[in-house]
């Protein structure tokens, strides 16, 4: 049974509440021995990790050493935060109510500082158990079948460990032990890839940077799979479809826009 890594890493804070902000997850899969000898042509030739720089300009052949000849597939998921901060949800509304009740009550310094610090929970509790599951059963999706194994090593996620680990393993929970979850500090060669790439995507998108777009394009999305509903390989929007109950019409408006801006670069 063949056996992978798929590295992840994010760009982009989940908390962001700006407008046009994303969350970006990058996912790169690659055979586990095809990355040692990756790792080792690194130790050979003392190459410096990458960084999103170095592979935009190709610093020491490093874009070609890694896309050329490493058969790496690469799927990015990404968030746009304005979606979810408008979003509809019953519960969000239900505490944002109590809490407005609750404000009047609160007289010292110290107690008006809970209110802020409880919406920040609750909103933490549901980007990680829903749109972040969503990250994760999406890179599944396209990147996992049952008939390999595969190891992922997440850079530390913007969330309690623990907390991420029991999201993960309930997402994953049909293909058995054939899929393993490790947080990585963030020194491995895989992670340094991940994280240069999902900055470069982040960007692309958020100042509409063709030139990394294209970089992404011709260095290794044309190796990617097709991403449901965009229709873009190595793209896949969380929540693509806003129906009328999460959202207003203004919001859905907002979502199309989006979703042709990503089909402009990267189609």
């Amino acid at each position: 049974m063949e056996e992978y890594f798929i590295f992840s890493d994010e760009s982009g804070y989940w908390h962001n509440t700006k407008k046009d902000a994303l969350y970006v997850r990058s996912w790169v899969k690659i055979l586990a021995d095809k990355y040692y000898k990756l790792e080792g042509i690194w130790k050979t030739q003392k190459l410096p990790y990458p960084t999103d720089k170095s592979l935009l300009k190709n610093q020491k052949g490093i874009s070609e050493i890694i896309f050329n000849n490493s058969e790496i597939i690469l799927f990015f998921t990404i968030t746009k935060l304005n979606e979810f901060y408008r979003r509809k949800w019953k519960i969000r509304d239900q505490v944002s109510l109590a809490l407005s009740q609750l404000e009047s009550l609160l007289k010292r310094k110290y107690e008006k500082k809970i209110p802020p610090k409880l919406k920040n929970a609750l909103n933490q509790v549901l980007f990680l158990n829903v749109y972040e599951a969503f990250h994760i059963d999406n890179a599944v999706k396209y990147l996992c079948d049952k008939n390999a194994k595969y190891n992922f090593i997440i850079h530390k996620p913007q969330f309690a460990e623990n907390d991420y680990l029991e999201v993960f393993y309930e997402v994953i929970k049909e293909y058995g032990d054939n899929i393993k979850c490790a947080i990585s500090k963030g020194e491995e060669l895989g992670i340094k890839v991940a994280d240069s790439l999902a900055k470069i995507l982040r960007e692309s998108v958020e100042e509409e940077d063709t030139k990394k777009a294209e970089f992404l394009k011709e260095m290794i999305l044309n190796k990617s799979p097709v991403g449901e509903r965009l229709g873009i390989k190595g793209l896949c929007k969380i929540f693509n479809y806003i129906p009328r109950s999460y959202g207003d019409l203004e919001l859905q408006r907002e979502e199309n826009i989006f979703c042709e801006k990503l089909r402009k670069l990267f189609s």
